[in-house]
């Protein structure tokens, strides 16, 4: 009887994790893309990036916290159930109230499936945001360097060193 309980406990907590670790991927992807914006101030629409993906960490974080919420009402169904008399039990799990307790394990897992592709998709956008950053960094050091060439070549130019 608990184990349709405890599979989908399981898938819940899974679904959880993945949804922490998309958030704290969207939360350094936000970070990446203010710091592009500081590097580049050309690139146009990090504005609305930068609020998708704050909007996106948002979402996230509320998920995680009514995940928290169920898997809590779970543990604490999973000890109340755990406490009825053995011929109690049975008669309530031939009525189907574990069924309908926690709705479906197959869900759940599939809200795991689906928080682990979200989850990928985000570290992906990161991977991608960081490397725009460093191409970015790299050019503007770049940048730099031409120009204290330059400033070291105009005196030359101009007083014949």
């Amino acid at each position: 009887m608990f184990d349709a309980l405890k599979l989908t406990l399981d898938a819940d907590e899974g679904t959880k994790t993945f949804k922490e670790e998309t958030l704290l991927t969207t939360q350094l992807t936000v970070s990446r893309l203010q710091q592009l914006k500081t590097c580049d101030s050309s690139l146009q629409g990090l504005d609305q990036q930068i609020t998708a993906y704050q909007n996106k960490a948002t979402v996230v974080a509320n998920e995680i916290a009514d995940l928290d919420q169920k898997i809590s009402d779970m543990e604490q169904f999973i000890l109340r159930v755990e406490s009825i008399p053995k011929n109690r039990l049975d008669l309530l799990s031939e009525a189907g109230v574990e069924a309908q307790a926690f709705g479906d394990p197959v869900i759940a897992i599939t809200n795991k499936d689906d928080a682990e592709a979200e989850k990928n998709a985000a570290e992906t956008t990161l991977v991608s945001t960081t490397s725009q950053l460093q191409a970015c960094l790299a050019n503007q050091a770049l940048l730099q360097q031409q120009q204290q060439q330059q400033q070291q070549q105009q005196p030359e130019q101009q007083g014949g060193f």
